[in-house]
């Protein structure tokens, strides 16, 4: 009975993620649109190819690390199209084995919240990424200054939304650790997968 509510949860917690995803990625492209560069056709087939990884494979209970790194890769691309050139962004990645399963998903709410409230058209901007992957156990590290004052809205809920996947997908296998100042914010997240 539990593992059934368990169930019924996590979908109901991936479902929600979809909505995010899209709007984040259909703003890059607007403003590509807007500036009416030549990127929006890339851009278009990028989103394409993320849409049929979040429609399709990213239904799965678990997807191989591999599979998730592609998409984070896949969304860091699209998001560079928009970037201002004051924005410096490190993605440092190290894996030792691909095959491993992951929940999916997991990670890129955290991406998208560095690519929303950590770039400025004004001023020098830092996004820093790692990910490293060792005998199973993965750390990932996100560190963005933060130069805008929206008001959180679907980034937080996206990000209550992970934190009850950890929960309930890897209860006593994992540890987050989110650091908000005044103008930077910081994740550190451990899992043993």
């Amino acid at each position: 009975m539990s593992s059934e509510k368990n169930k019924a949860e996590l979908s109901l917690l991936k479902s929600q993620i979809d909505p995010h995803f899209l709007f984040n990625s259909l703003n890059s492209i607007y403003y590509e649109a807007i500036e009416k560069t030549d990127l929006a056709p890339k851009a278009i087939m990028s989103l394409s190819n993320l849409m049929r990884y979040v429609l399709t494979d990213a239904k799965s209970e678990y997807v191989s690390l591999d599979q998730e790194i592609s998409y984070i890769q896949g969304y860091i691309e699209l998001q560079k199209l928009r970037l201002p050139h004051k924005t410096h962004l490190n993605f440092d990645l190290s894996v030792d084995n691909g095959e491993v399963m992951i929940a999916p998903l997991l990670l890129i709410p955290f991406i998208e919240n560095a690519f929303k409230y950590g770039v400025s058209s004004s001023s020098d901007t830092e996004i820093n990424i790692k990910l490293r992957v060792e005998k199973n156990h993965l750390s990932f590290q996100v560190r963005n200054g933060i130069f805008t004052n929206k008001e959180a809205d679907g980034t937080q809920s996206g990000l209550d939304n992970v934190k009850k996947r950890l929960a309930l997908i890897y209860p006593g296998k994992h540890d987050l650790r989110i650091n908000h100042e005044t103008n930077s914010y910081q994740v550190d997240l451990s899992i043993n997968l």
